[in-house]
């Protein structure tokens, strides 16, 4: 994922304001400059902590500065990955006095510098990789940047229109947040209305909602559910959540991307088609729901000359004549009665692919009802199919009627899914989800892997482990307690209190500060019970009555671990020396003492020669 930060830099930006700080809670004197330096500040920490892959840029407009051919931008960072020195310089800045930042800004007028600054975007675009995702995050205080000039609003909206056509995302991010509800602007209605910045806006719905394959025409599109969306995104996001908007844009980065046939495999006389003539392919973008923990493999073996990997290399060599065994010389084969049948290993990747090829293809139109793919089907984590725009228009249009017909009609598609071409296929549904929220909820396809025949199994029933009849006043009672606990937690609200103490120390040591403890008491709080929640008068009436209704099988207070068997020990008397743990002995050792006694020991397991040594002992 690329992105670059459009900062606003004029006057406006630069005036002070009463904000509510989020922690505290206090009124603070800021402006919106700083707000948006230290927002962009606090992502690069948390970026640089999880990913290396993704890279940022800051570009400032609406400055006076005159570095480059065009006037009025700043290339504050240049497009790059993230590191130490980076968030270093950021850091300094935002340590320089107030009156050392307000010296770049600008209030001339008449100059279209937000143009400039979306082609400078462009520019540093232009370096990266191409299947990388490419997004401009737009941060400014007026609504209203070119007043009664509408062509250089015109102007700007066209350059807008060349950063989708170059697959660039547009988002902005109104900085309105001030307790006196100006919001930097002059205009009584902020950014709500239709304005410069809705116009601009909707090429954020145009990745979502793509009613048409002509995706200029969207820029003057006045649906309801477009116009909706942008009113949202201009009048109710503050600067709070840009962070958590780059994490679902993050979190949404494809692994595979493939293309889905819906198509019947079938013809006429219901014999299966390999390649039907009438294929609808819409191309897909693959996403993990849940992501394996990596196991890191222990520290390769270095050469005691260079210091460098010691590679290792395998070869199979031939029992007769010791030479080197290439891959076609090299079968595989099975014994089926009396005669071995002989595969080669291109007739093994064939037995094992099916010949099939890298694709997602419903089973002819092959539509059953979503009460059949029942929970414990799905034996392995699910993925998540959206729609990939890039490898062709009108894509969105076709993903999203299919979501939308599919849910009408309450049903899923049955498919076999093939994502690399030397996996084997797998049986899946695709379960539609319409989105609910654009953010949280995006609009797709659930893959549920599903078992082959073959692989269900019957599970003999546990035995009963509750009694038959529970009394009906301690089941109202632990219903209540459970009622009471409405507590809404996800896992993505509690933090490793280990993982972020460790990385607060190390940040500290690389950008030369103290570490900040206030993040792992944080991290801490979260996961400690609530005492005040737990001793409230309605909590506690509740546990009497479960004391009251279980009796004596009510257990109070914790029970520790249960306390450790000691090991008895074996000792070996010696004349003239101290006794001898035979338990701490290894087997030669052991060895040694029966052969210095003289003893015959048949087996060689440790037990048996520590039996043999006490056998002596007694008998002595």
């Amino acid at each position: 994922m690329n992105i670059i930060f459009l900062l606003d830099c004029s006057e406006k930006m630069h005036k002070e304001m009463k904000f509510r700080d989020t922690k505290t809670g206090k009124e603070v004197s800021d402006t919106y400059f700083n707000r948006s330096l230290r927002a962009i500040f606090d992502l690069y920490r948390d970026r640089i902590r999880f990913t290396d892959r993704d890279m940022f840029g800051i570009i400032l407009f609406n400055t006076n500065s005159n570095e480059n051919s065009l006037q009025g931008v700043k290339v504050l960072s240049k497009l790059d990955k993230l590191n130490v020195e980076r968030i270093k310089e950021l850091k300094e800045l935002l340590e320089q006095p107030q009156t050392d930042r307000k010296k770049c800004s600008s209030s001339t007028s008449g100059t279209n510098h937000l143009r400039f600054g979306l082609w400078c975007c462009m520019e540093e675009f232009q370096g990266s990789k191409k299947d990388a995702s490419k997004e401009i995050y737009l941060l400014t205080c007026d609504s209203n940047p070119f007043p009664g000039s509408s062509k250089m609003e015109n102007d700007c909206i066209q350059k807008a229109k060349d950063c989708l056509d170059n697959m660039t995302k547009i988002d902005v991010f109104p900085l309105r947040d001030a307790l006196n509800g100006e919001g930097g602007s002059d205009n009584e209605s902020g950014f709500k209305g239709v304005n410069f910045y809705r116009k601009l806006s909707v090429t954020i719905a145009v990745v979502l909602r793509s009613e048409t394959d002509d995706r200029l025409e969207l820029f003057f599109d006045s649906s309801p559910e477009v116009a909706e969306e942008i009113d949202y995104r201009l009048s109710e996001r503050t600067l709070c959540e840009l962070q958590s908007e780059i994490e679902k844009g993050i979190s949404m980065r494809s692994f595979s991307t493939v293309n889905w046939f819906i198509t019947s495999s079938f013809d006429g006389d219901g014999n299966l088609q390999r390649k039907p003539k009438n294929d609808l392919a819409v191309p897909v973008k693959v996403i993990h729901l849940c992501i394996a923990s990596k196991n890191y493999k222990k520290s390769k073996e270095k050469s005691s000359r260079d210091n460098k990997d010691i590679v290792k290399t395998s070869r199979i060599l031939s029992k007769e004549t010791g030479e080197i065994l290439m891959g076609s010389d090299i079968v595989r084969s099975i014994d089926v009665g009396p005669d071995r049948v002989i595969f080669t290993n291109e007739e093994v990747q064939r037995i094992r692919t099916m010949g099939l090829p890298k694709e997602i293809r419903s089973l002819g139109y092959c539509f059953m009802s979503k009460s059949l793919v029942e929970q414990r089907y799905n034996y392995k984590g699910s993925y998540f199919l959206i729609p990939n725009e890039k490898a062709g228009n009108g894509t969105t249009a076709v993903f999203h009627s299919f979501i939308e017909v599919m849910i009408k009609e309450d049903v899923a598609s049955l498919c076999y899914i093939k994502l690399r071409e030397n996996a084997e296929p797998k049986l899946a549904a695709l379960l539609p989800q319409r989105a609910s929220d654009v953010d949280d909820v995006p609009a797709g396809f659930h893959v549920v892997f599903l078992p082959f025949k073959g692989n269900i199994r019957k599970i003999p029933p546990h035995p009963q482990v509750c009694p038959d009849k529970v009394d009906e006043g301690l089941q109202n009672a632990a219903s209540e307690l459970v009622k009471s606990l409405n507590y809404e937690s996800f896992p993505t609200s509690f933090e490793n209190p280990h993982i972020v103490k460790w990385m607060t120390h190390l940040e500290a040591h690389a950008l030369g500060t103290e570490a900040n403890e206030k993040e792992v008491e944080e991290a801490l709080a979260k996961i400690r019970p609530d005492e005040a929640a737990m001793g409230s008068k309605k909590i506690v009436s509740i546990v009497e009555r479960i004391k009251s209704s279980a009796g004596e099988t009510f257990v109070e207070g914790e029970q520790g671990p249960a306390k450790r068997v000691k090991k008895e020990t074996t000792t070996f008397k010696v004349e003239g020396e101290d006794e001898i743990v035979l338990d701490n002995l290894k087997v030669d050792q052991l060895k040694e003492m029966c052969k210095g006694f003289g003893i015959r020991v048949t087996g060689k397991r440790k037990d048996e020669l520590i039996q043999a040594l006490k056998d002596h002992q007694a008998a002595a």
